[in-house]
């Protein structure tokens, strides 16, 4: 896999959760 495979894994992984605290903060 090259880095482009990780990251595009590593933000699809994190997307759900990460989106979350991001609401959370931005209220």
């Amino acid at each position: 896999m090259d880095g482009t495979t990780v990251a595009v894994k590593v933000i699809n992984l994190l997307s759900d959760g990460a989106s979350k605290c991001f609401d959370i903060k931005c209220n």
